[in-house]
């Protein structure tokens, strides 16, 4: 039986196949925050959340992305209403052929039946991302 959180992260990676940023961006409590390695970013409004997840479904789009994929790997409670997941991300082109993979780790927080995102930490996408946008030759 699939659990709350991979049942979560099943429905996100379906709004990603569809390139939907606003039904993702609803996933997502507000304020949010987004970190990497790089940088550290609060988004407070929820069409500055739709901005910055359209510039990544541009990205993956631009790689041939069709077909996402999550593997909840780990969830922990931290407290009765906050989790924290840790996700491997299969992303694929339409034929079905397994483009990259990543790990992405979120801290969520339980909003009535469902779960919402509070934190994404993002540093494998974002290298993956970048090494099939700008291959080194």
């Amino acid at each position: 039986m699939p659990t709350l959180s991979q049942e979560f992260f099943d429905d996100y990676a379906r709004a990603y196949e569809q390139f939907d940023a606003q039904a993702v961006s609803q996933m997502y409590f507000v304020p949010a925050v987004l970190m990497s390695d790089e940088t550290k970013s609060v988004f407070t409004s929820q069409e500055a959340i739709v901005d910055v997840i359209d510039e990544l479904m541009d990205k993956l789009q631009a790689v041939g992305v069709a077909m996402c994929e999550a593997d909840v790997c780990q969830t922990m409670r931290l407290s009765e209403n906050i989790m924290f997941s840790n996700v491997k991300w299969t992303f694929k082109d339409a034929t079905q052929q397994k483009l990259f993979s990543c790990f992405v780790s979120y801290t969520l927080q339980l909003d009535g039946e469902s779960l919402k995102i509070i934190v994404s930490v993002i540093d494998d996408e974002e290298r993956e991302l970048e090494r099939l946008l700008f291959p080194v030759t």
